[in-house]
């Protein structure tokens, strides 16, 4: 997991940075379906800034393993669990310093290896923090 080609995840958990980042005309030609579709949710006149993303693997092994990936949006992933024997997984971020976000992205993503599975969630918990 992790690298091209085997960069798939049961799940992501996207937390959307605001900025000044946009697709222009080349790009939208280029862009993966989702990063299509994200940039489509923005309000008219902003942008991206990047997403961090918390992601549920399959490999044990991974865990706590993160980096940085370069390409139409800024993004880092962090692989923060994996499911336990019956497919139940829990998991709990505290970020080291706040971020301003303006929209939270999840996927489910099994492109890569042509995987076919489904995902419920069944508690989101988010806390803010005040100013």
């Amino acid at each position: 997991q992790g690298k091209q080609g085997f960069d798939d995840y049961a799940l992501r958990v996207g937390l959307v940075e605001p900025g000044t980042l946009r697709l222009n005309w080349p790009d939208r030609l280029l862009a993966a379906d989702w990063v299509k579709k994200l940039f489509s949710l923005a309000p008219p006149g902003t942008g991206i800034g990047g997403i961090h993303f918390f992601n549920v693997g399959t490999d044990a092994a991974r865990i706590g393993h993160s980096g940085r990936y370069p390409g139409e949006v800024p993004m880092e992933q962090t692989v923060e669990c994996v499911p336990d024997a019956d497919g139940q997984f829990s998991f709990d971020v505290h970020l080291k310093s706040p971020l301003n976000v303006i929209a939270v992205w999840n996927s489910c993503d099994g492109d890569d290896t042509h995987s076919s599975f489904a995902v419920t969630l069944e508690h989101v918990v988010l806390e803010t923090a005040t100013k």
